[in-house]
């Protein structure tokens, strides 16, 4: 039985050798063989391995285990992975697949209804998309601005402050509710809120702060269980703070949700401070709602996705100048009514409201379009309906018609179900 050096690099195995250790104790590579010479089992004590490629076939049962958390500049091909093995790593860590900021329009790119608008007192779908504004306490006026003052990475973000007329104060609430169908596997878990804000020089001299309000609702539009609140952390220290600075900032918030899977209620609130016309104003951007206790980077997604999940909810035709926007065609019934057929881009939450701003018209077989008065009566589903539209006159019982807006910006019409 003997171990024979064939050559600097190579040894020969003969005479049944059941076990080769090459190197020292601190370097060692340990080999087993069986009776026909076949290695069957091996460890590897060396202090390092070349990365060069590795050939041949390595079975399961020949590696104990691998150091290390990183691999680089290597590829793995897909038959080394186990199936679920990526799936369980990005759940694990919070990273889960599909739409994992459950914030819809977080990053403030969707304004279908305005870019601007001003409110006191009312719970207001006016300006941003999927948000809706609160101002309670003391009736400040309050004006909301789309501005491009933002981090990186970022298009917009909503400014917020006291119009300078106003002289009083009150809690501003930037709100967005969140369906059931979209945080079911949410109940009973840690979710993680995060987003940027800055603040004008007034607002940040006065000492006020930005809070943070996750309410865990009952399916139903503001029910009855308490809200949930928590500190601030900053990204640039340790340190627990929720007081904004002139420069944007990220912050963060960990709560543990109730274990019913009911709507969930997010809402950052702050308070007007100092002096009417000072510059009290609040930014806020990139709002993402995630599973797990970790903030991760932005969930962006394509304009158009973020668009689509925003029409659920509402869904605007407007009037543009030298252009007309169509909502539906249909039929004159009589010289004042048309019956006209609609459908909308993708289905909406359920039956909406349709409604109308400025001059919109029936057209009359391709004549001049008749000024609508109203809207008489609206049948459908969330995917579509039919409108029953009146004018004063002008319509002629049997021919098509178009429901559409005059050819300007203020001339729109709407479908909405908010929550």
């Amino acid at each position: 039985m003997a171990l024979t050096r064939v050559s600097p690099a190579l040894f020969q195995v003969s005479n049944n050798i059941t076990s080769v250790t090459v190197g020292g104790s601190a370097n060692t590579i340990s080999l087993t063989f069986d009776s026909n010479g076949v290695i069957t089992g091996a460890t590897n004590n060396a202090v390092s391995v070349a990365n060069t490629a590795i050939t041949g076939n390595i079975i399961s049962s020949q590696i104990a285990s691998v150091s290390g958390s990183v691999i680089t500049a290597n590829t793995i091909a897909n038959s080394a992975i186990q199936t679920g093995a990526v799936e369980n790593y990005m759940n694990a860590a919070g990273l889960g697949f599909g739409m994992r900021n459950r914030i819809i329009n977080g990053a403030m790119g969707i304004w279908q209804r305005a870019t601007s608008q001003t409110f006191t007192n009312s719970l207001v779908y006016g300006s941003v998309d999927r948000w809706v504004f609160i101002q309670g306490g003391a009736s400040a006026s309050i004006s909301q601005t789309q501005s491009t003052s933002v981090p990186t990475g970022f298009q917009y973000a909503i400014k917020q402050q006291r119009t300078a007329s106003s002289t009083t104060t009150g809690t501003v609430y930037a709100v967005q509710e969140i369906e059931t169908v979209n945080c079911l596997d949410l109940a009973g878990q840690a979710v993680t809120l995060s987003f940027w804000a800055k603040c004008g020089a007034n607002f940040s001299a006065s000492g006020s702060t930005l809070t943070s309000l996750i309410y865990q609702g009952t399916g139903t539009d503001q029910g009855t269980t308490s809200w949930i609140s928590g500190t601030w952390t900053s990204p640039t220290s340790n340190t627990q703070s929720n007081t904004l600075t002139t420069s944007y900032q990220k912050f963060t918030q960990t709560v543990t949700l109730g274990a019913s899977t009911t709507e969930l209620v997010i809402a950052l609130q702050w308070v007007p401070v100092g002096t009417a016309g000072a510059d009290d104003s609040v930014f806020i951007t990139g709002v993402q709602l995630e599973k797990g206790s970790t903030a991760t980077s932005f969930d962006y997604r394509p304009y158009t996705n973020e668009l689509q999940l925003c029409q659920r909810y509402f869904y605007r035709v407007t009037g543009a100048t030298g252009g007309y926007s169509t909502f539906g065609a249909g039929q004159a019934m009589s010289t004042t009514q048309g019956r006209i057929s609609v459908h909308y881009p993708v289905t909406m939450r359920a039956t909406p409201t349709i409604t109308y701003t400025g001059t919109v018209y029936l057209t009359d077989s391709g004549a001049n379009g008749v000024t609508v008065t109203s809207i008489l009566a609206q049948y459908g589903s969330e995917s579509g309906g039919m409108l029953a539209v009146g004018v004063a006159s002008g319509l002629t019982a049997g021919n098509a018609t178009l429901f559409m807006t005059a050819a300007s910006s203020g001339n729109t019409i709407q479908a909405s179900i908010e929550l």
